[in-house]
Order: structure tokens, then C-alpha cells, then sequence
């Protein structure tokens, strides 16, 4: 499988991700500087499921909890 096209804040969500190891998409909306609303983040994490670059790996509570399916220096080369 190749490497996803992402946009820029696709990928600054994954960048997220990618320092929080595992996380659901309310943690990584409340690290963001100046977010959209939470609705948009939680949008943004199924379309990067559906491009196969996160995966979902359990449950905390209600929340769905991702992890990245794609390593970071593979991104890092691709931008």
C-alpha cells in the first residue's frame, strides 16, 4: 500500500497522533493550537481511517481510540 495524500491539517492531526502514541479524537482536538470544532476533527480522523492512515484500536469510555498505520519518517520523505 502507498502512502496516503494528506492535507495540511490531515497531517498535522497525524503529527498528533503520531506524539501521542494512541489517542481519540477529543485528546488530539484539545492539543491543537486554535482548533476547529471538534465535529471537524472527529471528520478528519475518518477520512484518514478511510485513506488508511489511522486505525481504530479500542475504546476509552464512549471514544474511539486510533493509531497511526503509517511511520512518520516514511510521511516525513514523502512531503
Amino acid at each position: 500500500m502507498g502512502l496516503p495524500d494528506l492535507s495540511r491539517f490531515e497531517l498535522q492531526c497525524l503529527r498528533r497522533l503520531w506524539e501521542h502514541g494512541e489517542a481519540s479524537a477529543r485528546v488530539i482536538h484539545e492539543s491543537l493550537e486554535d482548533p476547529p470544532s471538534y465535529s471537524t476533527v472527529r471528520k478528519i480522523f475518518e477520512r484518514l481511517e478511510d485513506k488508511g492512515a489511522i486505525e481504530r484500536v479500542g475504546m476509552d469510555g464512549r471514544a474511539v481510540v486510533y493509531r497511526s498505520m503509517v511511520s512518520r519518517p516514511a510521511m516525513v520523505r514523502k512531503e
